[in-house]
């Protein structure tokens, strides 16, 4: 933890002038600091009806199965694109024009654009491992997401702390008996499992990606180009893999073609309102109140209350008992995983040049926090160093001044 530290009043009034991001770190860095807001009373509500939300994202997509996967993900992605265009177009008239050239900058849209097109592929394996696996297998692969950041931080010889080391193990013991269960549920396959992991590990990329940009792009300013990008790349594939439109091998086929379908139109713009915009809008309300850590945890309940939701709306059958034990170990493995990973960036933050990721488990990128990583990710000088060095440059301006 960084020690709170007492402030003079002209660094108090340096410390108004930090970014978004910073003052959430402090706060959460500081508990004296965090105790000084009182939590609103709607937070809770909030913060159930976002989870509620996001987890009722795949049992939707479940329910419109007589659509080709990639298909319905680009769907979801159109609708959502032009929920947010007029956001988006707010945000960009007050951008400051040193940001606008910024945007335009090569180096910018070239990383928009690969973040569009790991949202791209996150979308399309997600729903198709939807369509070849059970919902409790897909929901619960697709939320490891920590767990393969770890892997990858193993494979590439990158530090990792012992407990990150143990929840991959963990992790790996409940992925072999999410194995087994392909023997006993017919449900459940070995591509539709591999889908779902893939999706995962898109989704680290997508963070990856953003992490850089979201420190100064705003938040609509971002997640519009990345889901056009991603919406337009899902429609080619789409086309070219399952159809350009109308009943191909009896699924409906075709880039807004839910449009004249009534049974389709109002499941895809739930999918677009519901866990795109109440579960997004929601989770990010409730961000300026709760840790980051605190919040991933809370989703951690997702492929839980997705499978049940599921089953609720004859979509899913319950899970097995190899299910229900390897997902408990799922869960278990990335709860101990992201812990893990939180006290290894609050231990970086304390050393200079330190660069730390750490991923929370949502399944799907809009349910995602955007800008949440740059509450997760910190660079350079300890956060306590960070203020020493503001109160230090506030009391030289006073010196100046005063002479």
């Amino acid at each position: 933890m960084v020690p709170s530290l007492q402030a003079s009043p002209a660094a108090a009034d340096e410390d108004l002038k930090l970014s978004v991001s910073e003052q959430n770190l402090l706060r959460n860095a500081d508990p004296q600091r965090a105790d000084s807001e009182r939590t609103p009373w709607w937070t809770g509500l909030v913060l159930c009806s976002a989870i509620l939300a996001v987890s009722s994202a795949a049992a939707a997509f479940k329910y419109i199965e007589g659509a080709a996967p990639i298909t319905r993900a680009g769907w979801r992605l159109q609708v959502t694109t032009l929920a947010v265009s007029p956001l988006a177009y707010a945000q960009w008239r007050t951008l400051a024009p040193e940001l606008r050239r910024r945007a335009g900058q090569p180096a910018t849209l070239g990383l928009l654009a690969l973040s569009g097109a790991c949202l791209a592929v996150h979308f399309g394996t997600w729903v198709y491992s939807i369509d070849h696996t059970s919902l409790p297998h897909s929901l619960l692969l697709v939320c490891s997401s920590p767990l393969v950041l770890a892997v990858a931080y193993c494979l590439t010889c990158r530090p990792i702390s012992w407990g990150e080391i143990g929840g991959v193990a963990l992790g790996t013991g409940g992925a072999a008996l999410l194995a087994l269960s392909a023997k006993s549920d017919r449900d459940v396959t070995v591509q539709g499992d591999v889908a779902a992991v893939l999706a995962a590990a898109a989704f680290c990329g997508y963070i990856t990606c953003g992490k850089s940009l979201r420190d100064w792009l705003p938040l609509f300013c971002y997640s519009f180009p990345v889901s056009l990008v991603a919406a337009l790349l899902l429609a080619s594939a789409g086309m070219v893999l399952e159809g350009s439109g109308g009943l191909v091998d009896n699924r409906l086929t075709g880039p807004f073609s839910f449009v004249t379908h009534s049974a389709y139109l109002l499941p895809v713009l739930y999918l677009a309102l519901g866990p795109g915009i109440v579960g997004h809008a929601g989770l990010n309300a409730v961000l300026r109140y709760m840790s980051p850590l605190s919040l991933s945890l809370a989703v951690c309940v997702e492929p839980l209350l997705g499978s049940l939701l599921g089953w609720g709306l004859q979509v899913s059958a319950l899970p097995r008992i190899f299910t229900w034990a390897g997902g408990v170990l799922l869960i278990v493995a990335t709860i101990v995983t992201q812990m893990a990973s939180q006290q290894r960036l609050e231990l970086a933050k304390r050393r200079p040049g330190g660069t730390e990721l750490v991923l929370l488990p949502l399944s799907a990128p809009d349910d995602v926090l955007e800008g949440t990583e740059e509450k997760l990710l910190f660079e350079g000088e300890g956060l306590a160093a960070q203020r020493d060095r503001r109160e230090r440059e506030a009391l030289l301006e006073e010196g100046a001044a005063l002479k």
